[in-house]
């Protein structure tokens, strides 16, 4: 981010009135990482997540009122969907994706793909039809999206196969795909299905499914195996996934009442507190609080 504020700081002069540091400002501040924008000769993109809302929208506002483009458009319209938009950001952002898909720039139906599966009425078939329309036109992951949608969306019972499909393609070139379709039978409550993607999924090196593994294995269901769960929640908690720590504290603290797994509870407990996780605080205060295995505490 510092970075970000530096390269815009040199690019822009005042209130960045001017029209062509408007645009680079805007491509800055709000271009889609697969759109091929550039600043000054050096490739930019910025995550929706991580666009800086209120500066990108001002920037690109006035990029587009005094150099209109569709790909400014699109750009001013992704700026406005970032973070929580108001219903009325989310129907201007639909009328510029829309404007922009118009005048011939078929990536800005990401946009539109984003605002039919997320923003209501949500419609997830005509999502996925956006999404791959975007994928024909440079947007990577909007295939996966696709199939996102077709999954999720309430209205599209007739196309989940495809939606299945569409993510079983996209997971022979990013293994992650494959979560969408786990948490598709997760929802179906297809427990024998949900673990034969995870452990796929794990085999190609996808290190959060060590997580979801972690999770299926605790939960109350047919495969429930407390041990299965603990070392999948190690490995989630080696990985990098933090919320690992949850099951892995779970599968000491609520199997039995011997004091050595209350001890060894609160060791993970403790680890979990100080890694940032909640509920691994949550339960060595309550361990302490009951006096739980404490004795062997040093």
């Amino acid at each position: 981010m510092r970075k970000m504020l530096w390269l815009l700081a040199l690019l822009c002069t005042a209130a960045c009135d001017d029209s062509l540091e408007a645009a680079e400002a805007c491509r800055l501040l709000a271009a889609h990482p697969d759109m091929g924008q550039t600043v000054n000769g050096k490739p930019v993109g910025v995550d929706l997540g991580a666009i800086d809302k209120s500066n990108a929208i001002r920037e690109c506002r006035a990029a587009v009122t005094e150099a209109p483009g569709p790909a400014l458009k699109y750009m001013l319209a992704r700026a406005l969907l970032a973070g929580q938009p108001t219903l009325a950001q989310g129907n201007e952002a639909r009328h510029l994706s829309a404007e922009a898909v118009a005048e011939g720039y078929g990536f800005a139906n990401l946009g539109l793909g984003y605002i039919a599966s997320r923003i209501e009425p949500i419609d997830g078939a005509a999502a996925a039809t956006y999404y791959l329309l975007a994928a024909k036109h440079g947007a990577k992951r909007a295939r996966i999206a696709a199939g996102y949608a077709l999954l999720e969306a309430k209205n599209t019972s007739g196309r989940r196969e495809e939606g299945i499909r569409i993510l079983e393609e996209e997971a022979k070139h990013i293994p992650a795909a494959r979560l969408g379709i786990a948490d598709f039978y997760w929802r179906q409550k297809d427990w024998q299905a949900v673990e034969r993607v995870l452990l796929v999924a794990k085999d190609e090196g996808v290190k959060q499914a060590h997580l979801e593994l972690a999770r299926l294995y605790w939960v109350n269901t047919p495969l429930r195996d407390p041990m299965k769960a603990r070392d999948s929640a190690k490995k989630a908690v080696s990985a990098g996934f933090v919320d690992g720590y949850k099951t892995w504290v779970q599968s000491y603290y609520f199997i039995t009442n011997r004091p050595g797994d209350y001890y060894s509870a609160l060791i993970v407990a403790r680890n979990g507190a100080k890694a940032g996780n909640a509920y691994s605080a949550y339960i060595a205060g309550r361990i302490l609080a009951n006096g739980e295995g404490i004795e062997k505490d040093t």
